[in-house]
């Protein structure tokens, strides 16, 4: 059975793993190695505030679990 894939709010698809699914491609190089090609993304800035995280956990009770796991980490790791 293969793993079910994690659902992610638009924010976090920006993470997506799938090489070919984000435009990557083979390149190679001039002795015939080939090397991953991606296309520049533009990445945005999240900005939360802690201890309450809204951002985050708006986003986790959305369905995003990226952003559960993230605001989970960083407040068990503020407690520890």
């Amino acid at each position: 059975m293969e793993p079910r894939a994690a659902t992610l709010c638009k924010r976090c698809q920006l993470l997506e793993f799938d090489d070919a699914k984000a435009g990557g491609e083979v390149g190679v190089t001039e002795n015939g190695m080939e090397f991953l090609v991606l296309p520049m993304r533009r990445y945005t800035m999240l900005e939360d505030e802690f201890p309450h995280l809204l951002h985050l956990e708006r986003s986790a009770w959305g369905g995003c679990e990226f952003c559960a796991l993230l605001r989970d980490t960083i407040l068990k790791r503020a407690n520890d």
